[in-house]
């Protein structure tokens, strides 16, 4: 009988070791699969060392989610030159997608640096896009990301996080900015030759000159794809432009013609003006030697004509004898103009008295 209990006893010593050796297999194959899910998730979690304080307390799923951002983000983006190192669509796809796992959290400068590097993206793309715009669209397309994208960028700018993708943008707007100037000479040249409507048409008034400075602006950009149907259209209009020329010539000298004539006429107008004005201040200037002094007077008056007469040593009578300036000098005279006039003198009857005296002396002389 006790060899039989002995039997028992060691039987069941022996289960309950099977037991517990079977429970240590089955813990040790589940800690072995727990261990390498760690370690496969330990690949998509950040290092310790590059998260801030309020990161070390995030969640194992919440530090797995950072760790796939934080890989999307190293591929994409190069934090020492604060600028992108692909440019690969579906790498920043992914980029965004795995931020959205995240984007609650709320970390500091996560979500401040993930806006920032896709509103540079954006950016970048809407503005190489203008190359591939049509040219009837290109105007409109380049003025909008001109002036929507520089107020923009200048938000950007201030933040050094993107400081060298924001240069990146500059440079390709500030290219841009010089294409569309260009354009919109261009454009303008183009107008200056044609009514653009329905149908384009040629202007009466433009010649070769006005193409020949649409070619010269047109040589100077480096679009030909978006000024070649441009540059065609003016070169068919190139006989027409020709004759404009012809035309534009001829009237130019008729109005030059026409000038003239109109200049002569004018002249002449003013030449007669000047000699009836003249004429209304000069009257004739007649002789009046041997005539009265009261025949003087009325004329100078009537002409306004002042009258000097000449000082004399005798008594004068009212007989002009001469005037100053002679007729022979002057054949008109101004009005308000003086003449100098002579009278001549009266002539002295001799008395009784006087003419015995003058007898009686005649008589002496004779006598001797």
């Amino acid at each position: 009988m006790g060899k039989i209990k002995s039997v028992k006893k060691l039987w069941i010593i022996a289960g309950v070791v099977v037991v517990i050796a079977v429970v240590l297999s089955v813990i040790g194959m589940l800690y072995h699969q727990y261990t390498s899910t760690v370690e496969w998730k330990k690949t998509q979690q950040p290092e310790l060392a590059s998260l801030t304080p309020e990161q070390l307390y995030l969640s194992d799923d919440d530090r797995e989610n950072m760790g796939v951002y934080n890989n999307y983000k190293s591929q994409l983006w190069d934090d020492e030159k604060q600028n992108f190192k692909s440019t690969d669509e579906e790498l920043f796809e992914n980029f965004v997608n795995s931020f959205t796992k995240i984007e609650n959290l709320n970390l500091s400068g996560v979500n401040e640096l993930f806006h920032d590097i896709k509103d540079i993206h954006d950016l970048r793309l809407r503005v190489e896009k203008v190359q591939a715009e049509k040219p009837d669209e290109y105007l409109k397309v380049i003025e909008t990301v001109i002036k929507d994208e520089f107020d923009k960028l200048n938000a950007l700018a201030q933040n050094n996080r993107v400081a060298g993708a924001v240069q990146d943008v500059y440079k390709k707007l500030g290219t841009y900015a010089t294409s569309h100037n260009q354009l919109v000479e261009i454009y303008e040249a183009f107008a200056n030759i044609f009514t653009i409507g329905d149908e384009i048409s040629v202007k009466d008034s433009v010649t070769t000159a006005d193409a020949t400075a649409f070619t010269n602006v047109a040589s100077t950009f480096d679009r030909a794809d978006l000024i070649s149907r441009l540059q065609s259209i003016v070169k068919e209009a190139s006989n027409t432009l020709a004759d404009n020329a012809s035309i534009v010539d001829i009237q130019q000298k008729i109005d030059e013609t026409k000038e003239l004539k109109s200049r002569f006429e004018a002249l002449k107008k003013e030449i007669s003006d000047k000699k009836k004005a003249l004429d209304s201040q000069v009257v004739d200037y007649p002789s009046f030697v041997g005539k009265t002094k009261q025949e003087l007077e009325k004329w100078a008056k009537e002409n306004n004509i002042n009258i000097r007469y000449r000082q004399s040593s005798g008594e004068t009578s009212d007989k002009v004898k001469a005037q100053l300036p002679a007729i022979t000098t002057y054949k008109r005279i101004m009005k308000g103009s003086t003449i100098e006039v002579e009278l001549e003198l009266k002539q002295v009857t001799p008395t009784t008295e006087n003419a015995t005296t003058t007898t009686s002396s005649t008589t002496r002389r004779n006598s001797r």
